[in-house]
């Protein structure tokens, strides 16, 4: 279902389409305190046998409620659609 959506709206499906369409990220909560630590885990939608020809990366950046950026992480690199965890501290 995803690679028909994605072929119907942007007219390709290729690998960086399909990573970037499978990777699923999800916070330990939904709003935080200051201080607190935000455990992230990236992980893709299915599993995958097929091996990455290229390299990429995600960004975790925490916003306030008012759009302010407060936590801007280090790049989480994937040469493999396997589960990745880290984690933030809220300023």
């Amino acid at each position: 279902m995803i690679e028909g959506l994605t072929r119907m709206y942007l007219g390709r499906w290729d690998e960086g389409t399909e990573v970037a369409s499978i990777l699923d990220m999800d916070l330990s909560a939904k709003a935080f305190e200051p201080g607190a630590r935000v455990s992230v885990r990236v992980a893709p939608l299915y599993q995958s046998a097929a091996v990455l020809a290229g390299s990429y990366s995600g960004q975790l950046h925490l916003i306030d409620p008012e759009g302010a950026e407060i936590y801007q992480a280090e790049p989480m690199l994937f040469d493999a659609l396997e589960e990745q965890l880290g984690g933030a501290a809220v300023r």
